[in-house]
């Protein structure tokens, strides 16, 4: 049970390492093309967002396996000023992202609104870019540690 909650590399190596564990995972398992990349930055993060950020990526990832019928996908990590920004890129089929948050902000599911609401207090935020047989791009925010 543990190990779906979170990975053993997130609490041991960190956020880096376990989003790219996360990646390569799903690029083994579900046999789709998921690229890692990284800015080599410092990401200092608090626990909670570390966490979260994980659970995050684990269901954007889900979705594009489960819906976005993508061929590919990438996941980066980039320290930004004081602001870590996560992007979760496919080159599925998309939607029409007014009709899914109308849809999510009635069902309050992990979805799209449920990252969104969970998100806010931890001090970050959600950006959705898609367009029907466009593609999708999914970038979270959260806030970096003072170092």
């Amino acid at each position: 049970m543990v190990t779906e909650l979170g990975s053993p590399v997130l609490y041991e190596l960190g956020l880096v390492p376990a989003v790219d564990s996360l990646a390569r995972q799903f690029r083994e398992n579900l046999h789709f093309n998921v690229t890692f990349e990284d800015d080599k930055k410092p990401k200092p993060v608090s626990d909670d967002v570390k966490g979260f950020v994980f659970l995050a990526v684990r269901e954007l990832l889900a979705n594009v396996a489960k819906h976005a019928n993508a061929a590919n996908c990438t996941v980066s990590l980039k320290a930004e000023e004081e602001k870590l920004r996560v992007d979760i890129v496919d080159d599925g089929v998309g939607f029409d992202v007014k009709k899914i948050e109308a849809l999510e902000a009635e069902e309050k599911g992990f979805g799209f609104f449920g990252i969104r609401e969970r998100l806010e207090p931890l001090g970050g935020s959600l950006e959705m870019h898609s367009k029907p047989n466009g593609g999708t791009r999914v970038t979270l925010f959260a806030p970096l540690l003072e170092i």
